[in-house]
């Protein structure tokens, strides 16, 4: 008990530290009472933090008697047993029930209307009398092929089945409110039965989950679960996971299944096989043919690897490790095994297929009691990888009014909102404006707030929009959307507040609408509801059209109490009509314990009534009246969900309890609300007794007072919005609005400054740091240096291009060894860091080289070196590009099509080792029009990583954001006397987009260096202030230096309003002037606002060795860990796409 004791602590400190704010993927652990009872592991020691659904494994198919079917009563005793457990540690953890049946079982009973029937009875006795939260029917060896053990009519019959099975879920659920149920199918991963025995679609269709067994996989091959089938000479390859995601989890997918159902199966055991060698050179080493094989439990193997004699080999095609050793009768001995390097590949997979989670088979397998280390090693790799995918949902963050009763009594100033993880901003609010004759008119103190706002937001982001939310009781609103005037005279006070106050969205907060027991309006206000509604519509979009590139958004709160739902909203015009629906928290039904509650709390009565028996299901509840919505008719990509940061402290009188069915909001002398920020610290004084809601699936606290009442506080913590942001997820909502973002610990008084926030915030795209070892070795910057915590590519800058050997191509043996360095060391530290080699050329060297088959044949044997002897990741083209040689957009393309061809066949060789071509282009207007083929281009290689030196050099700044408007001495015509150049950073990296290279493939080059320029400042009026001009090539300066060279005296600072960027000058002794253009933080986030606009896939930092490596100047590495942070805070593609959804309809 000691040993099970200590491994449970060791697990959750694990997982303490592990915990990510990634959303969305499931991780699920199956349980055999049977296997796990002869190692004394009982359902009590399953640790519930790592898996939050427990498959038990399994009933026994039930057996008939008469018309009904009766699973065991052993079986049953033990399901019981395990949920019992599970409830009483945990109010989330979900139990699946798994059903076994043979070919011949399932094929009986599916082609077969009352055996049908009499299975569906069964499983609802599982649902309802055993508290299931699932069923898993475990079909094996469906159909009949020669893998197979049922009918050829399996795949009609199958679908038959589930759909009896889903109504009979589906029924349960409805049977007992709250309690969702789902329906799972075990697949096999054989490919004969995939395509004989499964009808995808169908099957996909009808279930929740679908998951993917692992031994069911085609053994032939030296590995049990291989990731890819080993090629065969003699016939054709067969056989892996990549069967599954390659071959068969590309068919599931292809056949219509979503990757979301699936789950992959991953066992926790290795299998040890005796054979006669001598006969595995026969079958190529297939052991597989020649021994059925063991398991053995991680727990086991994990010694037994650590006996003398065996020999390591890793299974390049099947991605797993085995051992080989004689035994004393001259057999040997082979054991296949999963470890962190083979786990760590099936990952990627389910990370790269995005699937919907893994199953682990058993829990009870792992090493739980750290006989070999660290307890569940591998349940937690799996768990910490699982929580690290990145979700897909949208954000929205609230911030309140700048008001003394708000924001300004905390001292936070519209300055500190932190506009890297808010991409909107919501004004609460502008009361309801005033009639003045017949004009509407807001309130002058809420216009100076709202603009205040809006301009501190401007100033530091060109990206974030805010919206303004306008208040209204209910009387104020059927006042006016009833009368024509009153509507005529509310839209032009509405869409001032876009164009006079620059607002890029309007919300109106249409308060308790109806007249229903929660209404204050009138039984017509869904009819002047939509009236209002249309005439808002017409006029922002003509508010659009007005200022074009700024598309204007109109937004409407919605309520979500049951009564309100039902009465007050024409819920399919209303969502026709806006471009998002915030869902108000504070608007649930209030009859619960916890004030934003999941589901509602059902009422045992003390009598029965008639249609509802003695319990009545509350309709209250998120999770069920957020559904209306979507049930009515209205997209869930428009739906916001909000969550408000704060709790509730409620005082009351204890005795009175029982007679309200223990809801004490309904006796509550007092309530007050509790920011997040005040809560974390009083929930932490003595004298508490906490409780957990399992309904409501949120924390309270409770304690006694002095006057013989009691108080209770019900609020947030990560478990309840995690709940919470696993229905935004799976009801696939647009995404969320906080409530408000300065009611989270904004200080860190607890912890972590906004903890909250930053869990609820997603994450997503590259960062990558190039290294150059001429530049780093004077400095004594080794790659071992390399902060790989952020570094997640390395760029190797550069191998110098190949010589011309007869009819090969040789790299320098030096360059080579200091690739081989910057790869040995990153491959020591981590896992999962990608190292890129980077190829420099002249056009000269390219041209002649890509315009000669001979040549293009020489190269790409070159680069096969680097991918197969050096292990370089990928590949990197610096095609030096001249406008000079036309035949460059065709030659390009040539040899870029070869590099392909050669990068494929170097990722099958070694199939867990997906390899990239990068190229590198160039920014400069005239060559990106003259030398490229961008659309060839960006469709031939996986990343274009854009060259920030390449800028067109006629600015004041050396990485311009904009170039600089010239004021002609003389009109010419089309163009007048101002000439607006097409350099800059935003022309020319959309250039790139326009010509079709998509965004994601896209990485902005951010060079951490300054330029220095020596020059006359008497020739400056004969340049147009020109001064790259004069000293067109100026000394670059590293942060590292220039941080400290600028803090000399004698400069001037200056900002470069159309470059984006700050520079001094200074005068020199001699007459001449120096100038220093450079980067800052305020030039990094505008170019990162960029990033986060165009939606580039990331940013390469040339070189992470130019930043303040050591901290002379402050934090070491601070424009890098500034750049990794703004990186990480862009949410990733599908939710950065939800969020920026600007059309309507």
């Amino acid at each position: 008990m000691f040993k099970q004791l200590l491994a449970s602590i060791t697990l959750v400190l694990l997982l303490y530290v592990e915990l990510s704010t990634a959303q969305g993927k499931k991780l699920a652990c199956s349980y055999s009472p049977s296997l796990a009872n002869s190692i004394g592991f009982q359902p009590d020691y399953i640790p519930l933090e790592v898996c939050p659904y427990v498959i038990f494994k399994s009933f026994n198919f039930p057996t008939v008697i008469g018309r009904q079917m009766l699973f065991s009563d052993n079986d049953k005793q033990a399901f019981s047993r395990l949920v019992s457990s599970v409830r009483k540690r945990s109010s989330t953890a979900r139990v699946v029930a798994s059903i076994d049946g043979s070919g011949r079982e399932l094929t009986i009973t599916s082609s077969s209307s009352v055996r049908r029937k009499a299975l569906a009875q069964a499983v609802i006795v599982l649902l309802l009398e055993l508290d299931a939260d699932a069923i898993e029917l475990n079909w094996q060896e469906p159909g009949n092929s020669h893998v197979g053990s049922g009918s050829a009519n399996d795949r009609i019959t199958m679908v038959q089945l589930l759909q009896d099975l889903r109504q009979a879920v589906n029924a349960a659920s409805k049977s007992i409110q709250n309690r969702q149920r789902e329906l799972w199918f075990r697949v096999s991963l054989h490919p004969n039965v995939i395509d004989e025995a499964y009808n995808m679609l169908d099957v996909c269709e009808l279930v929740d989950h679908v998951t993917l067994d692992p031994n069911t996989i085609n053994r032939s091959e030296k590995t049990h679960a291989p990731l890819l089938g080993t090629p065969d000479i003699l016939d054709k390859p067969f056989a892996g996971l990549n069967v599954i995601p390659s071959r068969v989890g590309l068919q599931w997918i292809d056949e219509g299944c979503a990757p979301r159902k699936m789950l992959l199966g991953i066992g926790l055991h290795g299998i040890s096989r005796v054979y006669e060698p001598s006969y595995a050179k026969t079958l190529k080493d297939k052991v597989h043919y020649l021994a059925a094989g063991t398991y053995v439990e991680q727990r086991d193997l994990c010694k037994t690897l650590n006996e003398a004699g065996w020999r390591y080999t890793w299974d390049a095609y099947g991605g797993m490790p085995y051992v080989d050793r004689m035994l004393q009768d001259g057999q040997a001995e082979r054991i296949s095994y999963e470890n962190l390097d083979s786990l760590r590949l099936k990952m990627d997979m389910v990370e790269q297929k995005r699937l919907g989670g893994i199953y682990v088979d058993f829990v009870h397998s792992d090493d739980i009691y750290g006989s070999c280390g660290q307890a569940y090693s591998l349940v937690s790799y799996l768990s910490g990888r699982v929580r690290s995918i990145p979700s897909d949902i949208g954000f929205a963050i609230e911030w309140n009014r700048y008001s003394p009763a708000k924001a300004t009594s905390l001292s936070y100033p519209p300055e500190y909102i932190p506009l890297e993880v808010c991409p909107y901003v919501i004004f609460k609010a502008f009361r309801f404006p005033t009639i003045v004759g017949r004009q509407m008119l807001f309130n002058d103190y809420d216009k100076q707030d709202f603009s205040r706002l809006v301009s501190s937001v401007r100033s530091r982001s060109n990206t974030v929009r805010v919206v303004a939310s306008i208040d209204g009781s209910a009387r104020d609103f059927t006042t006016t959307s009833s009368a024509i005037v009153r509507r005529k005279a509310f839209v032009p006070a509405a869409i001032a507040l876009l164009l006079e106050l620059d607002a890029d969205a309007i919300e109106l907060n249409w308060q308790e609408p109806g007249n229903s027991n929660a209404g204050k309006g009138s039984g017509n206000d869904r009819v002047t509801m939509t009236q209002l509604l249309q005439d808002l519509r017409q006029a922002v979009n003509a508010a659009s059209k007005s200022i074009r590139s700024r598309n204007r958004e109109l937004w409407f709160r919605g309520s979500l109490h049951p009564n309100v739902i039902e009465e007050a909203y024409n819920m399919l015009d209303v969502c026709e009509l806006v471009d998002h629906v915030t869902l108000d928290p504070t608007t649930v039904e209030t009859l619960e314990n916890v004030h934003a509650p999941l589901y509602g709390t059902p009422q045992v009565l003390p009598f029965s009534v008639p249609k509802l028996g003695n319990v009545i299901h509350s309709q209250a509840g998120l999770s069920t009246n957020t559904q209306r919505w979507i049930d009515e008719g209205c997209p869930p990509r428009k739906l916001l969900l909000g969550i408000g940061l704060y709790g509730f402290k409620r005082i009351y009188q204890p005795g009175l309890v029982p007679y309200i069915i223990n809801k004490i909001n309904l006796i509550a002398s007092q309530s007050t609300r509790l920011e997040q920020r005040e809560l974390c610290n009083t929930i932490r004084e003595a004298g508490w007794s906490y409780a957990w809601d399992s309904y409501g699936s949120m924390p309270y606290v409770t304690r006694a007072l002095q006057g013989g009442l009691a108080e209770l506080i019900s609020y947030e913590d990560l478990d309840s919005l995690r709940l919470k942001m696993d229905m935004v997820e799976q009801k696939r909502f647009g995404g969320i609005y906080i409530d408000y973002i300065h009611s989270d610990d904004i200080y860190g008084y607890c912890g972590q400054p906004y903890t909250q926030t930053s869990y609820l915030f997603s994450r997503g795209k590259k960062f990558i740091c190039s290294y150059s070892p001429s530049k780093a070795a004077p400095i004594g910057y080794l790659p071992e240096y390399l902060p790989l915590e952020m570094c997640t590519y390395v760029i190797f800058k550069a191998f110098s291009f190949p010589s011309v050997v007869d009819r090969q191509m040789l790299f320098s043996d030096s360059d080579k060894v200091s690739f081989s360095r910057v790869v040995s060391s990153g491959r020591k530290r981590s896992n999962t860091v990608r190292v890129v080699a980077s190829i420099d050329g002249t056009a000269r060297h390219f041209v002649t080289t890509s315009s000669s088959n001979v040549r293009r044949k020489a190269f790409v044997q070159a680069i096969n070196t680097l991918l197969l002897e050096l292990d370089a990741d990928a590949i990197e083209l610096n095609w030096k590009v001249s406008s000079n040689v036309g035949s460059d957009r065709a030659t390009m393309v040539q040899l870029l099509q070869d590099l392909r061809q050669a990068l494929n066949a170097a990722s099958k060789i070694i199939p867990n080792r997906n390899r990239e071509l990068w190229f590198r282009g160039s920014l400069h207007p005239s060559l990106i029009a003259d030398a490229y083929n961008v659309f060839d281009v960006c469709e031939l290689a996986d990343h274009v990583t854009l060259d920030p030196t390449t800028a067109e050099t006629l600015e004041n700044a050396h990485a311009p954001l904009y170039g600089t408007p010239q004021v002609l001495p003389i009109s010419i015509p089309n163009i007048g006397m101002i000439y607006y150049p097409m350099s800059g950073f935003n022309t020319t990296t959309q250039y790139w987009i326009d010509e079709g290279c998509a965004p994601k493939k896209l990485l902005l080059g951010i060079g951490l260096h300054g330029i220095s320029r020596m020059y006359s400042p008497g020739l400056l009026p004969y340049v147009a202030n020109k001064i790259y001009s004069l000293a067109p090539n100026g000394t670059e300066l590293e942060q590292r230096e220039l941080c400290t060279l600028i803090k000399e005296e004698g400069w001037n600072y200056a900002w470069d309003g159309y470059g984006a960027m700050s520079y001094v000058t200074r005068a020199l002794q001699n007459g001449q002037e120096e100038r220093i253009s450079y980067e800052d933080m305020a030039s990094l986030s505008l170019k990162m606002d960029m990033v986060e606009q165009k939606r580039f896939g990331g940013i390469y930092v040339d070189y992470i060795h130019s930043d303040d490596i050591y901290g002379h100047c402050g934090q070491p590495y601070s424009f890098t860990v500034y750049l990794a942070n703004r990186l990480r805070s862009i949410p990733s593609d599908i939710g950065f796409a939800i969020e920026w959804n600007n059309n309507v309809g």
